[in-house]
């Protein structure tokens, strides 16, 4: 008597429509990781941008309200705008604009982003002196990343806008951004783009202080 064996295996096609559907299902994956780490990247990329940006102004409205107005704000730019220094008693900030080399630390090959310095002689304000790296806390790094993303500031500026007896108020703006040149547009200062994973970001921050002669001014 003949047995019918039932334990037949796939066929061809249904091979083939299996692996069609494994081939699909992992291309729908695969996008789905890529679209997930770009959504990431950007996102990291726009959280270090703010949070730098708000990080400076922290420590500026500190040292503004700090300082004896009216504040000595004329040796702010470098001659050929590619950096400055802000010296206000206690602590002076130096910075170099769009990937600058002019500020320098005392020794070292180090590239300058934005650094706050205790100073109280105010020495970083005659121009030619370089920072000590050891009294420095960097605000924007300029040789390496922060937390992965390359940061630069743009621009900046200090400004007294108005002044009554003993209270001064001063506006401050300035620029911080990725530093990839090529997203962003020269005319617009704006993001204009992203090459492959790197992501463009960039944000203005402005804001003013009260200050009042003695240091007892406030935000």
């Amino acid at each position: 008597m003949h047995r019918q064996n039932k334990n037949r295996g796939f066929t061809i096609i249904e091979l083939l429509f299996a692996m069609s559907f494994v081939s699909v299902l992992l291309i729908i994956v695969l996008t789905a990781t890529l679209q997930i780490t770009r959504i990431y990247n950007k996102g990291i990329t726009l959280k270090q941008v703010n949070q730098s940006g708000a990080a400076i102004g922290n420590e500026l409205q500190t040292s503004l309200k700090a300082g004896d107005a009216p504040l000595s704000i004329d040796a702010v730019k470098n001659s050929d705008n590619t950096g400055g220094r802000l010296c206000l008693g206690t602590y002076s900030y130096v910075w170099n604009l769009k990937g600058a080399t002019t500020n320098k630390y005392n020794g070292s090959t180090n590239k300058i982003g934005m650094v706050k310095v205790s100073d109280p002689s105010r020495e970083m304000c005659d121009g030619t002196q370089n920072v000590p790296k050891a009294d420095a806390t960097e605000l924007i790094l300029g040789s390496q990343d922060t937390a992965g993303v390359h940061l630069e500031l743009r621009d900046f500026s200090i400004d007294r806008v108005a002044s009554s007896g003993i209270n001064y108020v001063y506006n401050i703006t300035y620029t911080v951004s990725t530093d990839d040149h090529s997203l962003i547009s020269a005319d617009t200062e704006a993001c204009s783009g992203r090459s492959s994973d790197e992501f463009c970001a960039l944000n203005r921050f402005s804001f003013e202080v009260f200050a009042r002669q003695g240091g007892s001014g406030k935000v």
